[in-house]
């Protein structure tokens, strides 16, 4: 009688596991905290010693997404590959349930690495297998039961039902060309953060870039130059911000960036957003796509404004975009904040 009432409520315990997890994926959109989550669920439902999500990059080349132990040790990328590459090719579940018992030449690397459970299971987007979900165990997991594997196949769905949203999402916010955030997405970002420095009367900057002589570069070299200096530019401003920085496609040859917490001006005047746009610009100069020579414009509006804290998202925006059009007109490759005093 006791063993039926603890297996029902082992049973019990895993279905909430299941349910707790499916809770934490559809509470996000962030591809990064889903698979932590993922990992975290497939730790707690199975008690393995190691996760890992591997899933195909642009090349359709299985890439290692994340790898999670249960001692908290760092990962160290020792995991069974064949297998992995098994499941990938065929789109079926692998479960090796104690390898004492298992052929030893189904896998080397479970046998290297004295492996005892290995579950392997697909992750799937529209029919096809996009990733997998690993996990294995240095002891053999004797609880590891049909219900046990049933709720690791669901987990498995789930998770990539999860992941596939997150993808999509990260598609409707994302400029295909840079792969920086899009316009849209931008400006939404920008409300937000104004409503946030507003409410907790911190600064904000937001900082509007326009490539020089872009329609030339077009007109001269072709499109196909042209949009190396899209992807050369997108690069330069995803190493020269923070990460909490916005950065965008704004449209066109323009980008922006939502600089939150930015700080005050120093003793001489100059704000902080100045001197990483001064850095943007020196790095956009320190580019050379074939023989042309990158440069551009910055215009950059500062919150709050001459005391002003009511001002809208609108507001800020017009505001970087006249202090654009003043670097351009002072013959470009320059640096313009609102707020400071034309030369």
């Amino acid at each position: 009688m006791s063993d039926s009432s603890d297996s029902v409520t082992k049973m019990e315990r895993e279905l909430w596991r299941l349910v707790d997890v499916t809770k934490a994926l559809s509470a996000t959109r962030e591809i990064d905290i889903i698979l932590a989550s993922i990992a975290d669920g497939v730790l707690s439902l199975l008690e393995a010693d190691m996760v890992a999500v591997v899933a195909h990059d642009e090349r359709r080349e299985p890439t290692l997404r994340l790898e999670r132990t249960a001692s908290g040790k760092p990962p160290t990328g020792a995991f069974s590959r064949t297998l992995i590459d098994r499941v990938l090719t065929t789109g079926e579940p692998v479960f090796v349930l104690d390898t004492d018992l298992a052929d030893a030449s189904q896998s080397h690397s479970v046998q290297a690495l004295r492996l005892r459970t290995v579950v392997c299971a697909p992750l799937r987007s529209q029919g096809e297998v996009h990733g997998v979900l690993y996990a294995h165990s240095t002891n053999p997991i004797n609880a590891f039961t049909d219900h046990t594997r049933r709720l690791f196949l669901a987990f498995c769905d789930h998770a990539s039902i999860a992941i596939d949203n997150a993808r999509l999402y990260a598609m409707s916010i994302t400029d295909p060309m840079s792969r920086l955030y899009n316009h849209a997405y931008c400006l939404r970002r920008l409300d937000e953060e104004l409503g946030r420095a507003r409410r907790y009367r911190r600064s904000l900057a937001f900082l509007l870039l326009d490539i020089d002589h872009f329609k030339q570069i077009n007109d001269r070299f072709g499109h196909r130059r042209g949009d190396e200096v899209i992807h050369a530019v997108a690069g330069v401003l995803w190493q020269s911000t923070r990460r909490s920085d916005i950065a965008a496609r704004y449209g066109g040859d323009e980008f922006a960036v939502v600089m939150p917490e930015t700080g005050e001006p120093d003793a001489s005047g100059q704000h902080p957003s100045r001197i990483v746009a001064e850095r943007i610009r020196g790095a956009l100069g320190a580019v050379a796509i074939h023989d042309l020579t990158v440069t551009g414009s910055v215009g950059i509006a500062t919150y709050p404004f001459e005391g002003r804290v009511d001002e809208s998202c609108w507001e800020l925006v017009e505001r970087a975009d006249r202090a654009l059009y003043r670097a351009k007109a002072l013959g470009r490759n320059r640096v313009c904040v609102a707020t400071e005093p034309a030369p």
